[in-house]
């Protein structure tokens, strides 16, 4: 199942991740989703973390072309200063692409 994003829409796409080990979403203080050329941050309006999940809310305000979307995830704490890839095109953790309509 792909996550679709509606232009001009309040829809977010949920991206579920399931850890092994004591790494979790909760073991960053900064988390990054890219999508074609935008960044998001968790902590913005844009970008939430809840739970073991990621919220991206970019219906409203997204310039990226209508497409399918392999996004690069990376977590950043004090452990990870340099970030930690969890998901993107070296490291496909992640089954889904999002779609933006």
């Amino acid at each position: 199942m792909q996550n679709v994003i509606i232009k001009g829409k309040d829809n977010p796409a949920r991206i579920e991740f399931t850890f092994t080990g004591d790494v979790t979403l909760a073991s960053f203080t900064s988390i990054t989703v890219s999508l074609g050329g935008e960044t998001y941050t968790s902590g913005s309006a844009e970008l939430d973390v809840d739970g073991n999940a990621l919220v991206l809310s970019i219906g409203d305000t997204t310039a990226l072309a209508p497409g399918s979307y392999y996004p690069e995830i990376v977590g950043f704490s004090t452990q990870f200063d340099d970030g930690y890839l969890l998901s993107g095109e070296k490291l496909r953790v992640l089954q889904n692409s999002v779609v933006i309509r």
